[in-house]
């Protein structure tokens, strides 16, 4: 058995300590819940009142994924979830925003001390609250009548940008990007988010695309929808920017592909999905990642009839020929498995990563896994040298871009079609998907706006371990 094939087999092994996660199911109450009546309290100022509004939209678009499709759901609510930061700014703004959300009926309390999405259970600590259907509705008919749309962040404010390095600010897994003390979260994101736009001078435009495609086509159809817009992961107590990740999604690119018996949410399952869009056809990208890769480097969009995979194992085999396989379906399907983990995780400590997951499913030691070096070294030099330079988490965003405009010319021909990601489904077969997509690909791959500044100008910086926003020199590349 060679190396891969071990770590894969004990991989796919329980952990041999299996840890409690608190994780959120939503559930019914077991007690009678309270709600106040809907009523927006006179005493508030209008504008505010209209502004607060949009925001709770926002909200509850966020739950409706997560709550019953009718009557009282309990969920955990935390004032430093990401999301809720994303729509109230501050976990100040969240508690407020919950009390109000309280006030008008949508929320009660329910339990005042819940642990939720946690191994170590001191951690992240919420409230567990009650969460009345009925109310969403009357809210959301409230905002229909009186004209308040669902919150969406402000573009108009700008930030003064003349010290800040824009190269260091782009789409990335291996960032450390330093908050100024006088600025909340909500504010650094969206300052960040203007970098990101000098950085990346076609990201407006896709935006928009998104936008328009929207507004054409999926007006009526608000689970299709697209969102492409920056997330941040931040490092413990929301010190700095750890990751910038950005991906087309939209409300059903998550779906399940069967449901249990015992589910009762709100979720569509993948069958249903294509059942209730009419949605008989598809066309699964082969190795997206990959085959994007290989085309920002070499600027040829590969047809399907090239195994990206079998080129890296070739490549692999050479530098490993202990490891060598019988090439068929399980091989190749075990051989892909190590990708992901070798695409996006640093050279130095892949093979670090690998053995503490081994250490986690069965008794290590060190003595019999001395191998796993250079088989993880020889796996990425593999992949390196059959795609070019690797693009981190960057390479998402190149890929979203590339298959909006897909999105966008199979939608404009007449075609009703679901994008999950790298798999487009439609109503009737799509005639010569292949070569719609190796025309928009390899156009968009000539764009010189297409290409992040940091490149054009030859200005990545390769030290992001310790990068501070606060007391940065000026570059002088740099004219805003």
């Amino acid at each position: 058995m060679t190396t891969l094939q071990k770590v894969d087999e004990i991989l796919n092994k329980p952990d041999k300590v299996k840890k409690k996660y608190y994780l959120f199911k939503p559930e019914r109450p077991v007690r009678e819940c309270s709600f106040n009546k809907f009523e927006i309290p006179q005493s508030r100022q209008q504008n505010k009142t209209k502004e607060t509004l949009s925001k709770i939209l926002a909200f509850i678009d966020s739950q409706k994924s997560l709550r019953f499709s009718d009557g009282v759901t309990i969920i955990p609510l935390s004032v430093t979830n990401k999301r809720l930061l994303s729509i109230f700014g501050s976990p100040m703004n969240i508690s407020r925003a919950i009390s109000f959300m309280k006030e008008i009926g949508l929320l009660s309390d329910y339990v005042t001390h819940y642990q939720y999405n946690q191994v170590i259970e001191k951690n992240n600590k919420c409230k567990l609250y009650a969460y009345s259907k009925e109310r969403e509705e009357d809210i959301i008919n409230y905002c229909k009548v009186n004209s308040i749309n669902i919150y969406k962040k402000s573009r108009k404010h700008h930030y003064n940008v003349k010290n800040f390095p824009v190269s260091a600010v782009r789409f990335s897994s291996k960032l450390h990007l330093m908050k100024p003390s006088n600025m909340s979260v909500a504010k650094f994101e969206e300052y960040l988010c203007q970098l990101l736009n000098i950085n990346y001078p076609a990201l407006p435009y896709y935006q928009r695309l998104a936008e328009q495609i929207n507004e054409t086509y999926y007006k009526d159809f608000p689970d299709l929808q697209i969102s492409f817009k920056p997330s941040f992961t931040w490092s413990k107590g929301n010190k700095a920017v750890r990751k910038i990740g950005i991906r087309a999604t939209n409300h059903l690119v998550s779906v399940k592909n069967e449901r249990k018996k015992d589910d009762e949410t709100n979720i569509m399952y993948k069958d249903e999905v294509l059942t209730s869009y009419g949605l008989k056809y598809s066309y699964d990208v082969p190795s997206s990642v990959p085959r994007v890769t290989y085309l920002m480097n070499h600027g040829v969009w590969l047809g399907d009839d090239t195994d990206l995979y079998k080129n890296m194992y070739d490549l692999f085999i050479t530098r490993c020929p202990s490891e060598a396989l019988i090439w068929n379906k399980r091989n190749r399907k075990m051989f892909k498995s190590f990708h992901m983990a070798a695409y996006f995780d640093k050279p130095t400590m892949l093979s670090g990563h690998i053995k503490r997951r081994i250490a986690q499913k069965t008794d290590y030691k060190a003595k019999d896994w001395m191998s796993i070096d250079n088989v993880m070294f020889s796996y990425r030099t593999a992949v390196e040298k059959t795609l070019g330079k690797l693009y981190d988490s960057e390479i998402f965003y190149h890929e979203s871009c590339i298959y909006m405009k897909v999105l966008k010319a199979l939608l404009d021909k007449g075609y009703f079609v679901w994008q999950q990601y790298d798999c487009f489904y439609s109503d009737k077969p799509i005639d010569k998907i292949q070569e719609i997509i190796k025309q928009i690909a390899e156009h968009y791959v000539t764009k010189q706006e297409n290409k992040p500044k940091h490149q054009r100008d030859n200005q990545i910086i390769r030290n992001t371990n310790k990068i501070s926003l606060v007391n940065i020199f000026e570059t002088q590349w740099l004219n805003l």
